[in-house]
Parts: C-alpha cells; sequence; structure tokens
C-alpha cells in the first residue's frame, strides 16, 4: 500500500522509493517512558521512584528503503531536509506520523538497486487518541489493577510463566567499615530484595490490535505503580513499564510483542533474628516471621 508524505507525495510515485518489508514493525513500537527520578535505600525493597508524571521519551523511528537508481535517494533525502518536518501517512496501518529527519544513513549499491535507511524522530509520540476496543471475551489469569489483561486483547504466549517467577536478587545491604574498627559491621541483618527485569511475550489478534495496544501502553503508562496480581496463586507485585518490542506484524491480523516491566517485591516474609544473628522460635520451635 501507499505511503504518502505531506497528504500530497508519494513515496513511490514521486520518488521511485520503496520501504522494504518489516518497515512496519519500527512504525509502530511504542515509545518509552523518560526516566523516573529514583532512590534506592539499601533498607528497603526494591527502588523508590517519583511515578507522578510520567511523560514518554521522543521516539527514533529508522525505516529502511529502497531504489532503482541513487538519484531517486538523492531526490527523496533533499526534499525531507528541505521541510524538516514531514507528516507521514501509512495506508497499511491506516495511520500518519510526524517525522522528523535525523539521519540519512548510507546508501548502498547492491543487486541492481540501491538500499539505505533513514532515521527520524517522532518529537511527540502517543498525542493521538485511537479507537478504544470493546472489552474482550478471554481471560488470562493475569490482572493489571485489578483488570485482566484479557481486556486488552493480550493473549499470553509460551514462556510468561518462567518470566513472572523469577526470583528477585536480594540488595547489598548497608556495610559500614571502619579504619579504626576490625572488619566490617553489617547492622541490618533483614532481606532485601532488588527489582526484576521481566519480559512477557504477548499476542494480540484481530482487526483493532493496534487500538489494543494503544490501549495497553495508555494504562502502562499512568501515574503511579501499577499492580500485576496471578489469579491462581493469589501473588501480586508492584510494577511500572519499561518498553514494548514489536516481534512481529501482521496489519489487521496479528501483533506479537514482548511487554518488558519492571517488578519490585511487595509479599515478603522476613525471618526475626535476636542480636547475635538467631533465628527467633516460638514455642512449637517455629521460626517466626514478619510481613515487610
Amino acid at each position: 500500500m501507499r505511503i504518502l508524505i505531506n497528504d500530497t507525495i508519494d513515496l513511490q510515485a514521486d520518488f521511485g522509493v520503496i520501504a522494504t518489508k518489516g518497515h512496519l514493525k519500527a512504525i509502530v513500537t511504542p515509545p518509552i517512558l523518560k526516566q523516573f527520578s529514583s532512590t534506592n535505600w539499601p533498607d528497603e525493597h526494591g527502588v523508590d521512584y517519583d511515578t507522578s508524571n510520567p511523560v514518554f521519551n521522543a521516539r527514533a523511528v529508522s525505516i529502511p528503503f529502497f531504489c532503482r537508481s541513487e538519484l531517486s535517494y538523492q531526490r527523496l533525502v533533499s526534499y525531507l531536509e528541505q521541510n524538516i518536518v514531514n507528516k507521514w501517512h501509512f495506508e497499511a496501518i491506516n495511520r500518519e506520523y510526524m517525522l522528523r529527519l535525523t539521519n540519512n544513513g548510507n546508501v548502498v549499491h547492491r543487486d541492481g538497486r540501491w538500499w539505505f535507511t533513514l532515521t527520524f524522530s517522532e518529537d511527540k509520540p502517543m498525542d493521538k487518541d485511537y479507537y478504544s476496543p470493546p472489552m474482550m471475551e478471554h481471560k488470562t489469569g493475569f490482572k493489571i489493577d485489578n483488570l485482566d489483561f484479557g481486556w486488552y486483547g493480550c493473549h499470553f504466549l509460551k514462556g510468561h510463566v518462567a518470566e513472572i517467577n523469577k526470583p528477585f536478587a536480594p540488595k547489598q545491604n548497608l556495610v559500614i567499615a571502619s579504619l579504626q574498627t576490625p572488619g566490617q559491621q553489617y547492622p541490618d541483618k533483614n532481606t532485601y530484595y532488588a527489582n526484576k527485569n521481566v519480559q512477557i511475550p504477548i499476542l494480540f489478534k484481530g482487526k483493532y490490535i493496534l487500538q489494543m495496544l494503544d490501549s495497553l501502553v495508555y494504562k502502562l503508562s499512568r501515574p503511579g505503580f501499577r499492580e500485576f496480581d496471578e489469579v491462581a496463586t493469589g501473588g501480586w507485585f508492584k510494577f511500572i513499564y519499561r518498553s514494548i518490542e514489536v516481534v512481529d506484524f501482521a496489519p489487521q491480523r496479528s501483533l506479537k510483542i514482548n511487554l518488558n516491566l519492571e517488578f519490585q517485591e511487595t509479599d515478603v516474609f522476613g525471618l526475626l533474628i535476636d542480636d547475635h544473628g538467631n533465628f527467633l522460635v516460638d514455642d512449637n520451635t517455629n521460626t517466626l516471621s514478619i510481613e515487610l
């Protein structure tokens, strides 16, 4: 299908340039959030993020092309450099994006064609509201803020259980080492856990897959931590959205992604220890613990 620039310029008809297979993967990849302000306390689980005002980074988009003459490449790049910011409309997905050329790449002559990749910046991503999909019927068994991921059209793929169940790594507790005392002191004997990065493979199916993806990203990028619930076990975690990798995309048919989240431990029990480092037990010799 056609790619139009600034409503009237046909990429293939006017410049003789064609976007190569798979270019839409780069186009539909969602932006990531700017880094949150954070403090990593040694005596607390995870990281203390300020998630009160999440905003997206500008999005870098690299699109591969080919043409049958170097002149076609030069004419396209010259046009884009003159206009700087251009509106690109992709008929295959019926969407348009304001893209600013940032790198004109290198043209390579091979197999009778000229191949090149142009890199753009979408300075204000996710600034349009698209159709919000109806509630889906299937259930995944996993919830985001008490709403099943299936509502957003998500189908969890093989490997998601192992990712979700990955253990949290212990953090390095506060250590005091003085020049006047031998060795070092380890005043806090509790165990605290670092956050873990989780990559969940997900499949969307049907006509409105991009709208489903938009709705999921919108939910993931709201202020505050999100809550991830596993219905079968009752386990839950706080998390923040990191990024989405588009693995495979067939317009109006299927979209496969890797959803990258950062989980924070929220349901940990700490063992009670006395001043000498011994576990405390009750009258039945059961080890005592508290919920942290």
